[in-house]
């Protein structure tokens, strides 16, 4: 990865193991910058309340100039019209365009 783009996902890496948005959790054995598990709960009054999610989060040369691919994991797929059937997220035309006026990828999972 680029120095300038891994000083930046550090930073967000950071920032999530130390202040996660609610209901959001890193996988604690994330080593690898460029690939993070996320394991995220419903909130509460959501269609979603209550279940869990894996994510996988693969992050790559060109971020954040290109979208992670993103992957629900395991069994508990949700359905929605921008996630296949096999758990993967269509990232660039669901949300990709915020990310580059957000300050933190996870923030798309508010």
């Amino acid at each position: 990865m680029a120095g300038r783009f891994t000083r930046r996902l550090q930073k967000e890496l950071l920032d999530l193991q130390r202040s996660p948005p609610t209901g959001v959790k890193l996988e604690d054995n994330t080593t690898r910058l460029d690939q993070w598990r996320i394991h995220l709960t419903g909130a509460d009054g959501s269609l979603y309340a209550g279940e869990h999610f894996v994510l996988r989060f693969r992050f790559g040369n060109n971020y954040p100039m290109e979208a992670p691919e993103v992957v629900f994991e395991g069994p508990n797929i949700p359905m929605h019209g921008h996630i296949y059937s096999n758990g993967h997220i269509c990232v660039r035309d669901f949300c990709f365009a915020q990310l580059v006026k957000l300050h933190r990828f996870f923030d798309l999972l508010l």
